[in-house]
């Protein structure tokens, strides 16, 4: 019986390191109320839990078997309006207690805020995300970047399934349905680096739709803005010197812009600055063997995924590939257009 319960529990702790994103650690004005609504309803749900528990407990032992106490006769009661008044209100403001909190919490989700705001168009596929910032005409994929302490606007859609849009530590969830727009209001908080991910079951990648949402200060912001337009896609039919280069020409530019245009190559994932990007497709690690056994293999990563594997490449063509990708940073990129 003893290991039975070790097992059971080294089970739920296996469980509980996969739990990577924290509802409870808010960065953000929604998130920092909706954390409070959750500590708020669990403190009811265990005040609950406690009285049931006391009670039941205190019945088992007053009337266990041994008991010398005097059991009344079995008797039928049919009618007890205080007892039944009892057992039908309080279960009423149980209800009450928590619905109203929730009720506003939800209707303020939906409700615009009257202070200047700013839009990103957000859209879902199978299994990535497409981030369109209509203001600064610049696109990105994967890896989402906002001001701090600003009010968001993301306007919601998918190309194929339905998709459900979440950053747990800025709060908020809505899903992306097709042949409509829904939209999301939030407020950034603090600078840091945060996870975001689909919270709807897509399909056999679904796990691995994540992305990485980087909330920078204003200045920092501006700068990435200004270093993801610039024009550093190899033209089809320009003459590329650069061998990585002429590799991304060749077997990547069909799909993927290595700059932030909001008009090009949008087959696939945006891959602007992507030598600052930490994962691989908002999940991998993105280190030079690991970017390399991504491109030979991408099924191994994300099954049912869109993206051919370059396994035809030689090694030295994969290396040059890798190389110029990693060398998509805010430094080189505006360095070469000086």
């Amino acid at each position: 019986m003893k290991s039975s319960w070790k097992v059971s529990w080294l089970l739920v702790c296996l469980f509980l390191t996969g739990c990577q994103m924290s509802v409870l650690n808010p960065a953000g004005r929604v998130a920092e109320e909706q954390s409070r609504l959750i500590i708020f309803s669990f403190a009811v749900m265990m005040i609950i839990l406690l009285v049931v528990f006391v009670l039941f407990f205190r019945f088992l032992w007053r009337y266990r078997e041994d008991s010398r106490i005097e059991r009344p006769p079995h008797t039928q009661e049919n009618d007890n309006k205080k007892l039944e008044i009892t057992w039908t209100v309080l279960p009423l403001l149980v209800l009450l207690l928590l619905a109203v909190p929730m009720l506003m919490q939800t209707y303020s989700l939906e409700t615009k805020t009257t202070q200047e705001e700013m839009t990103i168009e957000v859209t879902g596929q199978q299994y990535w995300w497409r981030f369109d910032y209509p203001d600064e005409n610049i696109r990105t994929a994967q890896e989402l970047h906002l001001p701090a302490n600003t009010n968001i606007t993301f306007e919601l859609n998918t190309e194929d399934v339905i998709h459900s849009f979440w950053i747990p530590q800025l709060g908020g969830k809505k899903d992306a349905i097709p042949g409509r727009t829904n939209e999301l209001h939030l407020e950034t908080g603090r600078p840091g680096v945060y996870e975001g991910k689909c919270a709807e079951l897509c399909g056999a990648a679904h796990t691995d739709m994540r992305f990485q949402v980087v909330v920078h200060e204003e200045d920092d912001f501006t700068e990435w803005v200004e270093a993801a337009g610039q024009d550093v896609t190899p033209e089809e039919n320009e003459t590329v010197q650069e061998e990585g280069a002429r590799v991304f020409q060749e077997n990547c530019l069909a799909c993927h812009a290595a700059d932030g245009a909001a008009t090009k190559n949008d087959q696939g994932p945006n891959l602007a600055l992507y030598g600052e990007r930490d994962k691989i497709s908002g999940s991998f690690a993105n280190d030079e063997e690991q970017l390399k056994a991504f491109l030979r293999h991408p099924n191994d990563f994300k099954p049912s995924t869109d993206m051919p594997a370059y396994n035809n490449l030689s090694r030295e063509e994969m290396d040059a590939l890798v190389n110029y990708l990693h060398g998509l940073t805010r430094e080189n990129v505006q360095g070469g257009s000086d």
